[in-house]
């Protein structure tokens, strides 16, 4: 086996600061809610539950992303 380099304090502390600092930057990236995309055209009074379900003054909106061709979208929204 080869034999340990040895480092110098000064390096060790460098190198653990740069691991730490990419360590918070990562774990502030994952922890950073994602942007609602279903937020940006909310009206007043208007609720928006999740992508398939919009509430507003008139009535409740059921969105359905894909053309029903036999995959029971439709029924899919019934258990919505």
């Amino acid at each position: 086996m080869e034999r340990l380099r040895r480092y110098s304090r000064r390096a060790f502390l460098v190198s653990s600061a740069a691991v730490a600092g990419g360590v918070a930057f990562g774990v502030y990236a994952v922890n950073s809610p994602p942007d609602n995309p279903l937020l940006a055209d909310r009206g007043e009074g208007e609720a928006v539950f999740n992508p398939w379900v919009r509430i507003d003054g008139s009535g409740i909106t059921l969105i359905t992303p894909h053309i029903d061709l036999g995959q029971g979208a439709t029924h899919a929204q019934a258990v919505l």
